[in-house]
């Protein structure tokens, strides 16, 4: 990826995604692929501001040589010290989480179900740690993605491996508003004002169900529950401001 493009989607995430201040630190968990923007993203939060930056990084390669190799009995049972050390900079209510993944799409068909389930069953127990402070809504956080080879053939099985990776990634900076000519964080203060706007009209008119109808055959209504509330792209972590979670969102 172009350098303008990783230094641009990294000042996005920090400026916009996670809203960094002075002092908080930052946990950014990754994996090797998008290790490029994960060394930009340790930049920007510097040039923010960070305490730290704390980088919890994964190999998509090695687990699934372990989800080929160990039984599921092993692969679910997840580490305490591997929740113990997202815990302990979340817990002290100055740290801001941050993932960034590349797709991998065809990487696990041979593995069988069992040891599959038996992974996620670990990885969804160590997100719950980042889930807990989520819920308690005192955590400001985003997510993002990166591309991958097998992740471009699936979108774009018509063009050859060079094509399909330049046009997934011309996608994905285009969903985050990077383009060499303008700032991503003022396009996205702009898109989060129009949401908001959006969102203060919806709950304005008090709406109770949704009709939808097209051309295609689509018909249905949607009731909706009393005293319902609708939502923009942003939410907003007490006495630590608005942030974006999981960029590109609408």
């Amino acid at each position: 990826m172009d350098k303008w493009k990783l230094e641009k989607l990294a000042r996005v995430l920090i400026r916009t995604g996670v809203n960094l201040q002075e002092g908080e630190t930052v946990v950014l968990q990754t994996d090797t692929m998008a290790i490029d923007l994960a060394r930009e993203i340790t930049k920007e939060a510097f040039a923010a501001g960070a305490k730290n930056v704390e980088t919890f990084i994964e190999d998509a390669e090695i687990n699934h040589y372990k989800a080929l190799n160990c039984t599921p009995e092993t692969l679910r049972d997840l580490p305490e010290w591997k929740k113990e050390g997202l815990d302990s900079i979340l817990r002290t209510g100055k740290g801001v989480q941050l993932g960034v993944r590349a797709s991998r799409p065809t990487l696990n068909q041979d593995v069988p179900d069992e040891n599959l389930k038996a992974q996620a069953y670990a990885s969804n127990e160590l997100r719950n740690v980042v889930r807990n402070y989520i819920h308690k809504g005192c955590l400001k956080w985003t997510g993002t993605v990166y591309p991958s080879l097998e992740w471009a053939r699936k979108v774009y099985p018509e063009c050859d491996d060079e094509t399909a990776y330049k046009n997934l990634e011309d996608a994905i900076c285009k969903m985050m508003r990077v383009d060499e000519d303008s700032d991503p964080v003022e396009n996205w203060n702009k898109h989060n004002d129009f949401m908001v706007g959006q969102r203060n009209k919806l709950n304005a008119m008090d709406l109770r169900k949704l009709y939808y109808k097209a051309s295609n055959g689509t018909d249905f209504e949607v009731e909706l529950i009393p005293g319902v509330s609708w939502g923009a792209g942003i939410e907003e972590a007490p006495k630590k401001g608005v942030f974006n979670p999981n960029i590109p969102t609408e």
